[in-house]
């Protein structure tokens, strides 16, 4: 995990929203702050599955992760060498920190 603001470790504390393709979520310096995930979906649009996360259902499933990061589980299917994975889709603290408002 890397460093956020000022050289703190930044962690998501609370998600305090998560609706129609924003999380509203409070820092672990007490910043609370709203990360739309759309811009995301579509640079990640080559990954099979990302656009789960446009049906509410599945958008509204995120957590936070071990790291304080972002997390929707079993999301993103990865086909290789004929064989198919499950993985989950993440968003980093320190990303969704400095990309929100």
């Amino acid at each position: 995990m890397g460093e956020g603001v000022g050289g703190i470790i930044m962690k998501i504390v609370k998600i305090l929203e998560a609706r129609f393709l924003k999380v509203t979520c409070q820092y672990s310096n007490g910043v609370i702050k709203e990360l739309d995930v759309k811009p995301l979906m579509e640079q990640h649009k080559h990954l099979q599955g990302i656009e789960k996360l446009s049906q509410e259902t599945n958008f509204s499933k995120v957590k936070i992760g071990i790291m304080g990061e972002l997390l929707w589980e079993k999301l993103i299917t990865i086909n290789h060498n004929m064989q198919e994975t499950i993985w989950d889709y993440d968003i980093s603290p320190e990303f969704a920190y400095s990309h929100s408002k």
